[in-house]
């Protein structure tokens, strides 16, 4: 605030402090103008420093002059400060008289004139005060609307130290929910571990049995179907060569009978001759009578070999359709057995197909739900990802909210602090002012027309001053109040911000180890799962093994049985053979008969009939010998035939019974395998349910184990340069040469001189930042301090220099 300065001329100011001369002593014509009067501007403002307040009191920095209002004595006027009038000793005249009187109403028009100029001097000044008061004015509107805004603020504030109060409630809850879910976690991870103990050791016992009967099962199944393979081609070679040898011999003997029958027919032939032709003259005439009874005789027989040949046949023909409905019978049991064996494997290996399927499908669907829970797994790390980034955004937010409440602050500090100046400099003006008219009234007491308007201008200026006064403590005391409520809820925010990251960091550790617990369960269980994976995955492999085997062993049996059918039809169609050759040696003997009946006389026909009779009875014994060999071999076969099946049927029975064991054991390791997937299952929720509350920490987790994982090589670093070190030293050590001593002593000496340089200068650079940081702390002020650096400087000469040019008694203080 600047006042131009008034020209007062002010009768008190006199040096000499004494009353105004005798009007005798004024001769304007013939002295120098006398300076009582007037006083001049080189002396006028004299250096009377008033008495400095405290308030008031601003260094000057630069040392310029610094003009101040003079306090003027106050002149205590009554009747003894002033000079008393001389004793008019001798009378003068009435010239001089009028002479005095003149030049007193010259000074007196000279010192209206300057009270004139002072009163318009005071109206200008009385003009700037009231456009200083509308400025004051627009001030208070601006400062109620900064007010105004203050308190929306501070609603603000309010409602978000509400907020505040809220979400630390519920991070309570929170925390509570979370120790008790810690606590039935545990419950429940310890028994789920004592389960899990249990069901190992009840499961690797499991395994050890099923492994051992299973390797006994395999071992007795190997050399079971080794013995009986080993047994069937034993027995099959045995039939085999026994049917050869029994052809082979067979076939020698009717050879053999068939050549001594001829050698006895040549004999009885040759012998039949020789009696012939001795006889043949003695009977010639013996034939004509005997003729007639030969014929009746070969027709008789002829009837009678008819007759047998047609009973032989027929026995023949009923044997036959015998033995080809018993083989028929045999045929069709063998192959409904075959058959129905064929069926049951195939039943069976539909059936272990259908179990292999399934396994197929559990192991797929335990693949598909181990690559669901990794992509939960990746959902939940982007989501902590994204809750991270959120949680950043808040609390930038929060800092620059801060930060603009604090520069708010410092600008409403700002604002209060220069009002608070501008109070000190109206209260300065407006003693100045008061100083000012107190000296006027004083001065002018004999002016009543201006005496009138400074009264009705001081009243006006001085209801305004009350009014200013009264709006300055107004702001102040609203200020005080605004400060120490920011300070209240600055302390408030600065404790529940501390509360809130110290409770996060306890949560943030609770979660961390909470984490590594959790993933080192799901990595053992995981191996666990892998493990029993790869274990179902052999024994399938095996059961698919017995499968291939079973089938082979089946396919040989048929083959063998192919065979031994082949071999019976062979048979067969030699004793059909036989059959033959026998119907035509007796068509043979037959035709011999009939010759040698026609030939001899009745006796010899008699005797020889009885001797073909006993050889026909001979050859009926072989061919009922041969018959008996043949049935002998039949049933043979048939025992052979029918012992294999037997054996086959012993063998799938026990295959059956191997399989259905086999089948249960599926079928209780498929429960187990389905109890322990329900506890997968369960296992898998609760680890998803901490993995939900894990889940805004893992790239925390991820950050310490990266920074774990190089520290680890770090150290590993650090340990592989200590045993470089170690061997070079046990080198030095060790060196004959003094030479390479002497040069590896240098070479460690330098690398030592530019590690300590380089200690040196990492140690400068952090003197460096801490002094830096010692700076930027305390260049960290408060509100107060910055107000304080805002002031206005006092000793600015571009400020003050409309000032100093400016006359008057009335001057501004900065």
């Amino acid at each position: 605030m600047s006042f131009s300065k008034a020209k007062v001329l002010r009768f008190n100011e006199i040096s000499d402090k004494a009353a105004t001369p005798s009007p005798a002593d004024y001769n304007l014509h013939l002295k120098c103008h006398s300076s009582g009067g007037t006083i001049p501007k080189s002396g006028r403002f004299v250096d009377q420093s008033p008495a400095s307040s405290e308030i008031s009191f601003v260094s000057n920095s630069n040392g310029q002059q610094i003009f101040r209002t003079p306090n003027p004595p106050k002149v205590i006027r009554h009747p003894l400060s002033r000079k008393p009038k001389p004793e008019i000793l001798f009378q003068s005249t009435d010239d001089e008289v009028l002479k005095e009187k003149i030049v007193e109403c010259t000074n007196k028009d000279l010192y209206i004139k300057e009270l004139t100029e002072e009163i318009d001097e005071m109206k200008q000044e009385l003009n700037g005060l009231k456009n200083k008061i509308s400025q004051l004015v627009q001030d208070k509107n601006v400062l109620e609307s900064t007010i105004e805004q203050q308190i929306k603020y501070k609603n603000k504030h309010e409602i978000v130290t509400g907020k505040l109060i809220e979400m630390t409630e519920i991070l309570e809850q929170m925390k509570i929910n979370n120790t008790t879910i810690k606590t039935e976690n545990e419950t429940n991870l310890i028994n789920l571990l004592n389960n899990i103990e249990t069901l190992k050791t009840l499961l690797n016992n499991l395994k050890k049995v099923q492994k051992n009967e299973l390797e006994n099962i395999v071992t007795e199944m190997k050399d079971f179907h080794q013995k009986e393979i080993q047994q069937l081609e034993s027995d099959m070679l045995k039939t085999v060569s026994n049917m050869h040898n029994l052809i082979d011999e067979e076939k020698t003997n009717a050879e053999v009978r068939l050549n001594e029958c001829k050698k006895m027919k040549e004999k009885e032939i040759s012998n039949l001759k020789v009696k012939y032709q001795l006889l043949h003259d003695d009977f010639e005439a013996k034939v004509k009578q005997l003729s007639e009874n030969h014929k009746e005789a070969s027709i008789l027989s002829e009837i009678l070999m008819k007759e047998k040949c047609e009973d032989i046949e027929r026995g023949w023909k009923i044997k036959l359709k015998e033995i080809e409905a018993k083989a028929e019978a045999s045929l069709r049991d063998y192959q409904s057995i075959v058959e129905s064996n064929a069926i049951d494997n195939e039943i069976e290996k539909n059936k272990l197909l259908s179990d292999l399927t399934q396994q197929k499908k559990e192991l797929e669907l335990m693949q598909n739900i181990n690559q669901k829970i990794k992509i939960d797994f990746e959902l939940l790390q982007i989501e902590y990802k994204n809750l991270c980034a959120e949680l950043s955004k808040i609390i930038i937010e929060l800092n620059n909210t801060r930060e603009e409440h604090s520069k708010e602050i410092l600008e409403r500090d700002i604002t209060v602090n220069q009002a608070l100046h501008d109070k000190h400099l109206y209260e300065l003006t407006i003693q100045k002012t008061h100083k000012t008219i107190d000296a006027l009234k004083k001065r002018l007491m004999k002016s009543d027309h201006d005496v009138e308007q400074l009264k009705a201008e001081l009243e006006a200026t001085e209801e305004s001053k009350l009014e200013v006064e009264g709006k300055c403590n107004r702001l102040v005391d609203e200020l005080e109040i605004v400060t120490s409520l920011y300070d209240v809820i600055e302390e408030k925010h600065e404790l529940a911000v501390k509360e809130a990251e110290r409770r996060i960091l306890d949560i943030e550790e609770k979660l961390l180890c909470k984490v590594n617990f959790f993933k080192e369960q799901a990595d053992e269980k995981i191996k666990e799962t892998l493990e029993n994976y790869e274990k179902t995955k052999k024994e399938l492999n095996t059961v698919t093994d017995h499968l291939y085997k079973q089938q082979a062993i089946n396919t040989k049996a048929q083959e063998c049985l192919a065979i031994s059918q082949s071999e019976i039809e062979r048979l067969e169609l030699l004793a059909n053979e036989y059959s033959s050759k026998i119907l035509t040696l007796e068509s043979s003997c037959s035709d011999l008969e009939e010759q040698l009946i026609s030939t001899k006389l009745q006796n010899a026909v008699i005797d020889e009939n009885s001797k073909l009779k006993t050889v026909i009875e001979l050859m009926q014994a072989s061919e009922n010998d041969l018959l008996n060999q043949l049935n002998d071999l039949k049933q043979q076969l048939k025992k052979t035939d029918v012992g294999l099946p037997d054996h086959n049927l012993n063998e799938t029975t026990h295959k059956c019974k191997s399989e259905i064991e086999l089948v249960e054991k599926l079928n209780g390791m498929a429960q187990k395998l389905e109890l322990l997937e329900t506890e997968n299952v369960k296992l898998r929720k609760t680890i998803q349910q901490q993995d939900a509350l894990i889940g805004p920490f893992r790239s925390c987790l991820q950050d310490y184990e990266k920074e774990y994982t190089m520290l680890l090589s770090e150290k590993e670093n650090a340990e592989k340069e200590a045993k470089e070190i170690a061997l070079k030293s046990a080198e030095i050590l060790g060196h004959q040469n003094h030479k390479q001593k002497i040069k590896y002593m240098v070479d460690l000496k330098s690398q030592n001189i530019k590690l300590t340089d380089d200690k040196k200068q990492l140690e400068h650079k952090i003197r460096v930042q801490a002094r830096l940081i010692e700076k930027l702390k305390t260049e960290k002020t408060t509100p107060k301090k910055k107000s304080q650096k805002n002031k206005e400087n006092v000793g600015n000469a571009s400020l003050n220099s409309s000032r100093v040019d400016s006359p008057g008694p009335l001057r501004e203080l900065n």
